[in-house]
C-alpha cells in the first residue's frame, strides 16, 4: 500500500510540474489588435490573422485605414478584440488592398514570439501622478498594431501608453484576387461598383485629401523602409525662462512609427 501511495504521489507531482510548464508556455496578456497605414495612403485589409501556437487566432477584415493625416504607426482602426486575455501570436497572415496602387499584397510571416512575450512581461517603470508624490508603477503594452504601406511593406508594433516599439518588418508580395471574393471577405454587399476592382478603388481615390496628397507626393515606394534607419541621439531639455520648472516626463515620436517615453520625476 505504501508503494502505491509513493508512486501515486510521484505521478501527481509530475503532473503538477507538467501543468505549470504548460501554463508558462501559454502565457496570456491583455491586448487588442490595431491597424495602421501612412497618412493619405488608404489601405483595405481584406484578411488579417494573428495566429497562436495552439492553432487559434485573432481575425479581422474590412477596416479601412489611412484616410486622414494620422501618423504611420498610430492605430487608426481598432480591429476585432477577441478574448480579453490572449497569448502572444506566433504568425501574421495578411492580405490587403493598397488603394493608391490598385493592387493587392499578401504574405505569411513568423513573429518574434519570445521577444514580444518578454516585452509584455517586462513593461517599463512609470508613475501614477494622481498621487502626491507620484506613485511608482509598472506599465506595459496593450496593443499589437499591424501597419500596411505601399509596395507591400508590413510592420508590426507593440504599443502602450507613451511607448511604441517595432518588433517586425516584412515584405508582402503582390497578388490577384477576384473582387467578388474580396467583397465576401470584408463583408461588403455585392454590387456592380463593389464587384469591379477599378470602380471600388476609384471611390476612395476621389477623396479630396487622398487625391491631393497623391498628386503632390505620388507613390514613394521604399520611403517607410528608409524611416527605419536608426541614429544615435541624446535628447536634452533646455529652459529659457528664469522661473523654476518641474518636468515629470518626456515623449518623442519617430517617423518609423515608434514612440519613446522617459520618466524624469
Amino acid at each position: 500500500m505504501k508503494h502505491t501511495l509513493i508512486i501515486t504521489g510521484a505521478m501527481l507531482c509530475f503532473c503538477m510540474a507538467a501543468c505549470q510548464n504548460n501554463i508558462k508556455m501559454i502565457d496570456t496578456f491583455e491586448w487588442n489588435l490595431g491597424l495602421s497605414a501612412p497618412p493619405y495612403y488608404a489601405m483595405e485589409p481584406a484578411s488579417i490573422s494573428l495566429m497562436f501556437a495552439d492553432g487559434r487566432g485573432l481575425y479581422s477584415s474590412g477596416k479601412t485605414c489611412g484616410y486622414g493625416d494620422n501618423a504611420w504607426g498610430k492605430n487608426t482602426a481598432m480591429a476585432a478584440t477577441g478574448s480579453e486575455f490572449k497569448p502572444m501570436p506566433i504568425r501574421l497572415d495578411i492580405t490587403y488592398l493598397s488603394y493608391t496602387e490598385n493592387k493587392f499584397f499578401t504574405g505569411s510571416f513568423a513573429l518574434p514570439y519570445d521577444t514580444m512575450r518578454l516585452l509584455f512581461r517586462k513593461g517599463w517603470p512609470d508613475f501614477n501622478y494622481s498621487f502626491n508624490p507620484p506613485k511608482p508603477v509598472t506599465a506595459t503594452y496593450n496593443e499589437i498594431i499591424v501597419g500596411m504601406a505601399p509596395g507591400g511593406m508590413v510592420v508590426v508594433w507593440l504599443s502602450g501608453a507613451g511607448y511604441k516599439i517595432e518588433v517586425g518588418a516584412f515584405q508582402a508580395h503582390d497578388t490577384i484576387i477576384p473582387m467578388p471574393t474580396v467583397i465576401d471577405m470584408i463583408g461588403f454587399g455585392h454590387s456592380p461598383e463593389n464587384d469591379d476592382q477599378s470602380k471600388f478603388v476609384s471611390r476612395i481615390m476621389k477623396d479630396s485629401a487622398i487625391a491631393a496628397n497623391f498628386k503632390v507626393k505620388g507613390l514613394p515606394i521604399g520611403l517607410w523602409k528608409k524611416y527605419r534607419q536608426k541614429f544615435i541621439i541624446k535628447p536634452t531639455l533646455v529652459y529659457d525662462q528664469l522661473i523654476e520648472v518641474s518636468t515629470y516626463n518626456m515623449q518623442m515620436d519617430f517617423y518609423n512609427g515608434e514612440q519613446y517615453y522617459w520618466n524624469l520625476a
